[in-house]
């Protein structure tokens, strides 16, 4: 049977490889053997199915974030819209609070 994976293969091809190491992850190296025999020739390139599914998984989270935020709006605030534009000028500020606070311990690093 072929690994799934490209981690799966780096696994059972140390396990089949590595008898100690094999009994510390508890696979049997017969196993480990079969695995790294049957994966020999194939390449693990594509990514797996996160690189497939990211414009998917991205679309589905800021559906879910947005749902959350309805809810606490509803919840907490009586129904009024959170002004989502003040928390993004927080965000930049506080970029450029830790860009500058790096570069002043950088400078001190470097004066010593």
């Amino acid at each position: 049977m072929p690994s799934t994976s490209k981690a799966q293969a780096r696994l059972m091809a140390a396990a089949a490889h590595n008898p100690a190491f094999a009994k510390k992850v508890g696979i049997p190296t017969k196993v480990a053997k079969e695995f790294n025999q049957a994966d020999k020739g194939k390449k693990f390139a594509g990514g797996g199915m996160a690189k497939e599914n990211s414009k998917l998984d991205l679309a589905q989270d800021k559906k879910i974030v947005k749902k959350a935020v309805n809810m606490h709006d509803k919840q907490l605030h009586g129904g009024k819209k959170t002004d989502l534009t003040k928390l993004k000028k927080v965000a930049v500020l506080v970029k450029r609070w830790l860009k500058a606070a790096a570069l002043k311990f950088a400078v001190k690093l470097k004066g010593r």
